[in-house]
């Protein structure tokens, strides 16, 4: 089973135009170019590399741009959306059906996510071109609202089994033990606290 996108670009040298996030984005309809070509009005954009096979949004910010303002080569520019951020892993049967999806909670900067909770898969219908990477019989997808910004041919979810969320604890987080049960009452005591 592939769990990296670096295994993926091995084992499907024939879809590697997939991890280009520039030509996804405009096979997507989206308002996106890369460095060298001038955003059309000044706003908020997403700038990121044009190819990230390392993940967790490396490279990628949230920038207002003005038309003539350069981004560094390698990266682009496309429209930013905002809303709820979904990951998706759907399973090939003859069409893509959705299996898992899970919902994440951001936190003060675009990788850095506080949670991600399991919920029922949105029922969102994906374009018809996606299923020519039914031979990776598996694909994750990351999605803003209804609006996808990534495709993967892998799975993307770190849950173990029967969790309903998980929260990513980075380096600066510290743990304070502080066990509370109020006198016993609570079925589920709070055993302390993850903190910055």
């Amino acid at each position: 089973m592939v769990k990296e996108d670096s295994e993926a670009w091995d084992k499907y040298p024939h879809h590697r135009s997939i991890f280009n996030k520039l030509d996804l984005a405009l096979k997507l309809g989206y308002n996106a170019g890369p460095c060298g070509v001038s955003v059309p009005v000044e706003g908020k954009y997403i700038v990121r590399p044009i190819y990230n096979l390392s993940g967790m949004g490396m490279g990628a910010s949230v920038q207002t741009l003005t038309p003539g303002e350069p981004i560094p080569p390698g990266y682009f520019w496309c429209e930013y959306f905002e809303g709820d951020q979904y990951t998706i892993d759907y399973v090939w049967n003859g069409c893509w059906d959705p299996v898992f999806a899970a919902e994440g909670v951001r936190g003060a900067n675009l990788i850095e996510f506080i949670c991600w909770r399991k919920i029922d898969p949105p029922q969102i219908a994906l374009p018809d071109w996606l299923d020519q990477y039914h031979d990776a019989k598996t694909i994750n997808i990351e999605m803003i609202g209804s609006k996808i910004i990534e495709v993967h041919l892998r799975h993307g979810s770190d849950f173990p089994k029967g969790a309903k969320e998980i929260v990513p604890i980075w380096s600066d987080m510290k743990y304070v033990e502080n066990y509370e049960d109020a006198d016993g009452l609570m079925s589920n005591p709070r055993k302390g606290f993850y903190y910055r």
